[in-house]
């Protein structure tokens, strides 16, 4: 059930800008992701890759992607993922990225379209 569900919301990622041919009239169709606030499950389904933490002791998530999520803010439980290193939460309405000040390790960070 929930691959289906992903399955699902990657398609109406991949189907936010649509282009309808009627001759030789074309129209631009978007279709809208609603706003939502950041939870700790949005944040879970966006880890990915295991790495080394930077003392090198132990093992940790080092990318988050959460793309055109519709996010409208960032939840508090993201600055307890400090070893991550990659970010991107292009797409998104964030009208702030200060919980991100927890995080010391980022190298890079795509913010685009926020």
């Amino acid at each position: 059930m929930r691959e289906s569900l992903e399955s699902i919301l990657d398609l109406l990622k991949q189907l936010t800008e649509i282009k309808m041919s009627s001759g030789e009239e074309e129209e631009e169709v978007k279709i809208e992701i609603p706003p939502k606030p950041c939870t700790p499950e949005i944040i879970k389904n966006g880890l990915s890759r295991i790495g080394k933490t930077y003392d090198g002791h132990s093992h940790a998530f080092i990318t988050l992607k959460l793309i055109n999520e519709g996010l409208i803010d960032l939840s508090e439980e993201i600055g307890g993922y400090v070893h991550l290193r990659h970010l991107d939460l292009s797409g998104n309405k964030l009208p702030s990225a200060d919980q991100l000040a927890t995080i010391p390790y980022i190298l890079t960070l795509n913010i685009s379209g926020s």
